[in-house]
């Protein structure tokens, strides 16, 4: 026969008084509570039913964060997979244009032949100038000679 001597029931071994539970919940938090119930190799520690089913719904709850946060990431690895093809598509589309055009155009050959074309008809017209200004220029000088000479009698050469 046992005797009690305080207000606390006596219990099987291991076990704790049925108050006690809501005292740990309210005054740990769930994260507090399932550390504390972890044991040192990452087991859980043999509790009573109510922390158990408490610790249960913590690992839930991660689970639920872990599979939210795969979600998520899937979703952005799928966004992205899809930018980078649209990206790829624009790529090859920039490329084949440039490299099925030719990278000199055809109106700036034109107007580069018309330029030399130009230039040349110009020097043509400037030499003819030229020479047509020496004949003068020697013809002007002969004249000079000839005055020269007629002046100062003095004997062709």
């Amino acid at each position: 026969m046992v005797v009690q001597t305080s207000s606390v029931p006596v219990h099987k071994k291991g076990r704790r008084p049925s108050r006690s539970t809501p005292f740990l919940v309210r005054r740990y938090k769930a994260q507090r509570l399932f550390v504390d119930l972890a044991g040192a190799d990452g087991s859980l520690l043999a509790v009573g039913g109510g922390k158990q089913a408490l610790a249960q719904a913590i690992m839930l709850k991660r689970q639920k964060i872990q599979a939210d946060a795969i979600s998520a990431l899937d979703e952005r690895t799928n966004e992205m997979l899809l930018k980078n093809a649209r990206n790829t598509v624009e790529q090859a589309k920039i490329t084949t244009r440039l490299a099925s055009g030719s990278s000199i155009k055809a109106d700036t050959l034109e107007t580069t032949w018309r330029t030399i074309m130009t230039g040349l008809d110009e020097t043509k017209k400037i030499q003819e100038s030229a020479r047509t200004q020496r004949a003068q220029d020697q013809a002007k000088l002969e004249a000079i000679k000839k005055d020269f000479m007629s002046r100062y009698n003095m004997p062709n050469r």
